[in-house]
């Protein structure tokens, strides 16, 4: 009976092992949406827009997937404004305000809402308040407080805040003016008022013009002229200055005559999965990311050949799209209802066997593991308490080896094989008749009967 219980834990075990490997549905949604509805429809239940373990599609899922299509994944590429010297953001997080603090009208609102672009509309020198896609231009004097709920994730950007149903997300700059163009890359500061403005890619890459950069300590710094540089240039060449607030001291007291140079500051494309994985940036069209402004999603295109390509393209266009993990399909607009959804189910391997041992970050693979694990241990219980009970009432026997012990005649015993614990064959090779027991009050008889074949006796007590 251990045997068989170990036997059935093995069983569980393997099984909540193999699960790891196994199969993920997808929904091949074949209606079209922008790349945020999408990601909101599959959102329902749990679900989100597919996300691959690796940087591959399975072919499992693109042989079901209409050709010369587009699909939206759950991946998107944006834009941010970042210091050279540590990758510190330009705008930092200055906390939460609730909507009855918040005196101004929105600026305007914009689907892929993020900080730098809410603050392309607004003063060089104001912090920037967000909801969701409504953007706010903020002056000073206004007091941030801890939101009560969690913040919401911006449209336009994965790693930035932009508030909830209570109030708005605020960002500021530190004590600095900001002139940004939208299709910009880098930056310079304007010698008379440490004004930060910026240039584009090609004046990045071609424009040459003074730099200033950190001294080796860090702790001071120094313009350089001869020669000009191209900000690229430059920034290979040293430390290009974050203007904190020694930089600036520094910078402000000293006697250069340069007018304006570089300095470390860029607008940095990030690639991200849904997941906060970087995304790689894939076989998309050549020099389609290097100066584009909007957020950008990644989708899957299946060539008329069969073949595939994952291409990034503006979050905006109404695309089909893929969803993970069983999830079930909201309906799009109001009143609407899942009845003439077009969509086709797909079974795809969701880890590679290398996989298999590694935490899931899916709780609805997490939430398979957990209620096979506990089906197993009921399964194990239940089994066990059934064959304590069936063999207790004398319903279920079991063999028994009753090698070297006595043989006990008692007539509650049930029919029983038993190896002989000592020898029955006489010197002239016949064999003994051992006597049967008494007769018990109930008037049943043990009968031992030999066998010349075997050395196992037969117990009778019915």
């Amino acid at each position: 009976m251990t045997d068989m219980l170990f036997t059935w834990l093995l069983v569980c075990w393997g099984a909540v092992l193999c699960q790891g490997i196994e199969t993920s549905r997808i929904h091949i949604i074949n209606e079209r949406d922008n790349w945020w509805e999408a990601q909101s429809r599959c959102k329902v239940n749990g679900g989100k827009l597919y996300t691959p373990g690796t940087d591959d599609i399975p072919a499992e899922l693109m042989e079901n997937q209409q050709p010369a299509t587009y699909y939206w994944i759950g991946a998107m590429s944006y834009r941010v404004w970042l210091w050279t010297v540590d990758d510190s953001p330009l705008f930092t997080y200055a906390g939460f305000l609730p909507l009855g603090s918040v005196t101004v009208e929105p600026k305007g609102t914009y689907l892929d809402n993020s900080v730098w672009k809410c603050h392309l509309h607004c003063s060089p020198a104001y912090s920037v308040g967000m909801k969701g896609t409504t953007c706010y231009c903020l002056k000073e004097g206004y007091n941030t407080t801890k939101s009560m709920l969690s913040e919401n994730t911006c449209p336009g950007n994965l790693e930035e805040r932009c508030g909830n149903i209570q109030g708005v997300s605020v960002y500021k700059l530190e004590n600095m003016i900001f002139n940004q163009e939208e299709h910009t890359y880098c930056a310079y500061a304007d010698d008379t008022d440490l004004s930060i403005h910026t240039r584009t890619y090609d004046d990045c890459k071609n424009f040459k013009d003074c730099y200033a950069c950190f001294t080796l300590s860090g702790a001071t710094t120094s313009i350089s002229c001869r020669p000009q540089k191209s900000w690229f240039a430059a920034r290979n060449a040293c430390d290009l200055v974050k203007l904190n607030t020694s930089a600036r001291t520094s910078l402000l007291g000293s006697s250069s005559n340069t007018t304006t140079y570089w300095i470390g500051l860029y607008k940095y494309l990030h690639r991200r999965w849904i997941n906060g994985e970087t995304a790689l940036k894939y076989d998309g069209r050549r020099g389609a990311l290097s100066s584009h402004t909007i957020a950008r999603c990644l989708s899957v295109y299946k060539q008329r050949n069969g073949g595939k390509r994952l291409y990034w393209r503006p979050c905006s266009e109404n695309r089909k799209f893929l969803c993970e993990d069983g999830t079930q399909l909201q309906p799009s607009g109001d009143g609407a209802t899942t009845d003439n959804i077009n969509f086709t189910d797909v079974e795809t391997p969701i880890t590679g066997p290398n996989d298999a041992m590694k935490p899931s970050k899916n709780p609805v693979i997490e939430g398979g593991f957990i209620g096979l694990g506990v089906g197993c241990v009921t399964l194990v219980l239940t089994v066990s308490m059934a064959v304590y009970f069936l063999s207790r009432q004398k319903k279920l026997c079991f063999a028994t080896n009753c090698e070297n012990q006595p043989v006990h005649f008692n007539t509650d015993s049930v029919n029983t094989y038993c190896s002989l614990a000592f020898p029955t064959q006489t010197e002239n090779g016949t064999y003994d008749v051992i006597p049967p027991p008494r007769t018990t009050e109930e008037g049943t008889t043990s009968i031992v009967r030999a066998s010349p074949h075997s050395d196992n006796i037969y117990i009778n007590t019915s």
